[in-house]
């Protein structure tokens, strides 16, 4: 037998070099991939500020819609509803395409289960309902011009001028006598209108925003009709749970100018009776800015 060659083998010397060069380069690899993960992890925290900083800054409304955000929330937190009271089926007859809303209704609201739904579950973020409150104030005129009072309870008694103090010219050594003025107190009640809103069928996941846009559209012009009703037409009555609009409150007030029982049409109305009728307003109202006239169609 030939004995091996001190070329053929491998000696201790040569194979801990070996071992070291492996451990060098499984060295390097994970080096590599620990810095490839600090960097992920930068870019992630990036995103999630970037993300934090679009939801805090002020959102741009369309005129006449609410935005795309505001949208898609509004048909995510519909489909949710939907789903919950297991009517999904009358939404979408396709079941590939209710997986899909319901997937993008839960990736909106942030839902990661089935749970049932509550109503502290997905409720509207400030800055929506804000959007909402303005869409109404581009469709009606009540919400637009009249001052809003906030009401802290059921019933609130803000006080109002009633006879103001006549300042007037004072002597430069005379004495003046105190003016003092009257006050009244009105009376704001809560009141709470809603109505149904309906929609079509057939709604595929790429028409989510669309469907929030007609959500909101659609319900801001029927609330907007229902606040200007209540705001000019009011009568006291049971139907408007005694509230009293402008009309009633002028003509209570004998604040009203009729015509003649000839006159029936529009146009029967001369320049002359706007005269009349100008003249039947506060002056503190016709010194406003903010005055305005309003005149129906009938």
């Amino acid at each position: 037998m030939t004995p091996p060659s001190l070329q053929d083998s491998n000696t201790p010397s040569q194979e801990f070099e070996s071992l070291l060069t492996e451990i060098r380069s499984g060295w390097s690899q994970f080096k590599s991939l620990q810095s490839e993960h600090t960097q992920l992890a930068q870019q992630m925290t990036s995103v999630r500020r970037l993300m934090a900083s679009r939801h805090s800054s002020p959102t741009i409304r369309p005129v006449g819609k609410v935005s795309d955000d505001c949208a898609r929330h509004l048909a995510a937190t519909f489909i949710a509803h939907c789903e919950k009271s297991g009517k999904l089926e009358a939404l979408c007859s396709v079941p590939s395409q209710r997986e899909a809303l319901v997937g993008v209704a839960r990736d909106t609201l942030n839902l990661t289960t089935r749970v049932a739904l509550t109503t502290s579950d997905i409720p509207l973020p400030v800055e929506y309902s804000g959007e909402l409150r303005e869409l109404i104030s581009d469709f009606g005129v009540v919400r637009r011009h009249m001052h809003p009072y906030p009401i802290g309870m059921g019933t609130a008694r803000p006080a109002r001028m009633g006879t103001r103090p006549a300042f007037g010219s004072v002597a430069m050594s005379g004495a003046f006598v105190e003016k003092s003025p009257t006050l009244g107190f009105a009376s704001l009640e809560s009141h709470k209108i809603g109505g149904i809103v309906r929609l079509p069928r057939e709604i595929d996941e790429q028409s989510i925003v669309s469907m929030g846009h007609f959500l909101a559209r659609y319900g801001a012009v029927e609330f907007a009709r229902a606040e200007d009703q209540w705001g000019f037409l009011a009568d006291g009555t049971a139907g408007f749970e005694t509230v009293k609009g402008i009309v009633q409150i002028a003509r209570d007030n004998a604040k009203t100018l009729v015509l003649a029982a000839t006159k029936v049409k529009p146009s029967d109305a001369t320049l002359a009776d706007f005269r009349n009728l100008r003249a039947k307003v506060n002056k503190a109202a016709l010194n406003g800015r903010l005055s305005a006239y309003y005149l129906d169609s009938t």
